[in-house]
């Protein structure tokens, strides 16, 4: 993985833990949109733009969800 990928997602874990959802989604998204993303990268910051996502929509999410 690349120090970039890993940077910007350790970014990305530490504005999801303080509640900064718009923050994290946006580190998540310049590795989504890197030309060839590490797969470990890509896939980790799937995870974690879902979490973000729901996290910000709470339980309003878990219809959709399902």
């Amino acid at each position: 993985m690349a120090a970039s990928d890993q940077e910007r997602l350790n970014l990305a874990r530490t504005a999801l833990a303080a509640g900064q959802w718009a923050d994290a989604v946006g580190h998540v998204r310049a590795i989504l949109a890197a030309p060839a993303p590490d797969a470990d990268a890509f896939f980790a910051a799937l995870q974690l733009a879902c979490w973000a996502q729901f996290r910000a929509a709470g339980k309003q999410a878990v219809p959709q969800i399902y």
